[in-house]
């Protein structure tokens, strides 16, 4: 580091460099919401949910231990604590509109997350040791009949007992969603897990913190790494605040001088670049070092993701993030339009695209290549069906496309931080990155520069997960745009096969999703099958769908549920296992 850095114990023992990992799967689980994303109205239920029900359990029951929030309440308490000055006074003044005097004295203070759980989210039982401690606590705060996960569907009796009070800040909330969730754009690149990038980009962020310091007046703008330190920290808001007042001290008023992220009110692009280039400036003039380069630059939001690319494998699926399956239904309830002007935000119009990251078709590729391996499997082991290789990819494809349709009823998501492919997100230590040393020399400024994804940035993303690695490999080819040369998985029996390009089975871990993608007509298949299957699911239901098309029952990997039925699923009716919490206490399954 450079002598002239400011060094923070504070910081240094909080590991930055690993709490971050938290924050990014958090990210990614967001950007997998689906119904148009947490955008629009979800965004709205989302904070309303959050003030109204986590504020008044997180007073009352709070253990961070014991409970994690629903993913939609942590990212809005996330939003929240990313301006660390509203979120005290808003704390402050739901205090003084608590009823009892206890509870004001309590709220007086921010509800601070410890941060060994600061990023956690869903309900599963790992993390939720007592579930029906949770079912009370949760009933104690929430309105009758509303349920921890999946949120109410717009127009429900529970969307409308939801919004039935007024709030003080989610509207707020809401409107500041979008901000972040865009970040996580510039953070798919591979190297933003490097584990020596990582290093360099929290000492970075000390550098930034000193250049506020000695520059207090200037609206700092930081590059994509240091980004992502300085938003991973404000979401550990009292570890953030103890720094705040060791390195800016406090007010006249005794107050700490908390340093927000003043960069994401300014709207105005040319203005934004030139704070960059001041920033820049700064930085340079005071530790003769380079600010920024190809790896740390933004990516511009005009800059595809390689997996949201039309020409991708699954481009064809990604509908299933933002269509919805009952928007004719929805479109002429009329108290939706009066939940979007109470919150200020525009309502979204039929056919309006979805912004998102590329986060969502990198983990619907990761669900429609694991559900590939082991549907894979079980059409090879079942002695019952003929097991021609044109037999074994079509009954692989339709369980594929089962899981990709019931993601837009709130099945097969990444909702709860134990799933397996947030899981796989960790760091490696390859070090195939080109990070800024600490002795890198002056460059110019790249905010206009368009920093660019690499085919296989998807599959690099995953180095430290040997397993999702080799789970996807697979796709490499397809992703670069090269031919597999009429490569496919052969079966047994099958003498007809060129043996240089045939396997009986694929390699162990890998899966033969992509392989069966380029076979010839695969592709239109693929499509006709995600049209049928929607309109079952849209017509009879998830769970009739479900059973249509899987060989075998999935297993639940995502958030628990309670109850029976929702707006969304009949429980009883699902092809899968482990949906729901087996609750003692008797409020549900």
């Amino acid at each position: 580091m450079h002598p002239g850095v400011y060094r923070s114990t504070n910081v240094s023992n909080l590991a930055l460099e690993q709490k971050c990992v938290g924050l990014l799967r958090l990210l990614h689980a967001v950007d997998c919401f689906p119904r148009g994303g947490l955008h629009s109205y979800y965004a709205v239920a989302a904070a309303v949910r959050y003030e109204r029900i986590w504020v008044a359990l997180m007073r009352k029951s709070y253990d961070s231990s014991q409970i994690s929030p629903p993913l939609d309440i942590a990212f809005a308490w996330f939003v929240h604590r990313q301006d660390p000055v509203a979120y005290i006074q808003d704390r402050q003044v739901d205090a003084a509109d608590a009823v009892d005097a206890a509870d004001a004295v309590d709220a007086a203070d921010p509800i601070h997350p410890d941060s060994r759980y600061a990023f956690k989210f869903g309900l599963a039982p790992d993390y939720i040791p007592s579930p029906g401690m949770f079912n009370r606590a949760w009933a104690e705060a929430a309105p009758s009949g509303h349920a921890p996960w999946p949120p109410p569907s717009p127009g429900s009796p529970q969307c409308s007992s939801l919004f039935a009070e007024p709030t003080v800040f989610a509207a707020r909330v809401a409107t500041s969603m979008g901000r972040f969730t865009r970040m996580l754009r510039s953070w798919l690149r591979p190297q933003f897990l490097d584990e020596l990038f990582l290093e360099r980009a929290a000492e970075r962020y000390l550098c930034f913190r000193q250049l506020h310091r000695d520059h207090p007046e200037v609206t700092l703008v930081p590059t994509a790494d240091i980004a992502l330190m300085w938003h991973t920290h404000l979401g550990l808001s009292q570890e953030y605040a103890e720094v705040c007042k060791e390195m800016f001290g406090t007010t006249a008023q005794g107050e700490v001088n908390l340093w927000r992220p003043d960069y994401l009110d300014i709207t105005d692009q040319c203005q934004l670049a030139a704070l960059y280039v001041e920033t820049a400036r700064l930085f340079r003039n005071k530790y003769e070092l380079a600010y920024d380069s190809h790896e740390t630059a933004w990516v511009a939001d005009t800059v595809p993701y390689p997996l949201a690319n039309t020409g991708s494998p699954l481009a064809y699926a990604l509908r299933v993030f933002d269509d919805n399956p009952d928007q004719v239904k929805q479109e002429n309830i009329s108290s939706i339009s009066l939940i979007f002007k109470d919150a200020g935000i525009p309502e979204p119009q039929p056919g309006e695209p979805v912004v998102r990251n590329g986060a969502h078709a990198l983990y619907l590729t990761w669900l429609a290549a694991h559900r590939a391996m082991l549907a894979y499997e079980t059409v090879m082991d079942c002695c019952c069906w003929k097991r021609s290789h044109e037999t074994t990819c079509d009954k692989t494809l339709r369980d594929v496309t089962s899981s990709l349709v019931s993601i837009a009823y709130f099945l097969e998501l990444p909702d709860t931080d134990t799933h397996p492919y947030l899981m796989a997100i960790k760091t490696h230590n390859h070090d195939s990155t080109s990070a800024l040393p600490c002795n890198s020399t002056v460059s110019e400024p790249l905010l206009r520069t368009m920093a660019a994804f690499k085919p296989a940035d998807p599959i690099e993303y995953f180095s430290g997960h040997q397993d999702t690695y080799m789970l996807l490999i697979g796709l490499l080819p397809l992703l670069e745009n090269s031919k597999l040369q009429g490569a496919v998985w052969s079966t047994p029996g099958q003498g007809a096969m060129d043996p240089n390009t045939a396997l009986t089975r694929p390699f162990r871990g890998q899966s033969p999703f992509g392989s069966i993608l380029a076979t010839q007509g695969t592709a239109t298949k693929a499509m006709e099958l995600l049209t049928s299957a929607w309109e079952l699911a849209k017509q009879r239901g998830v769970g009739r769908m479900q059973r249509t098309y899987q060989v075998m029952r999935h297993r639940h990997y995502g958030c628990k549920v309670y109850d029976s039925s929702n707006d969304y699923y009949q429980l009883n009716t699902l092809y899968m296992t482990g949906v729901a919490f087996i609750n003692p206490y008797g409020n549900g399954p």
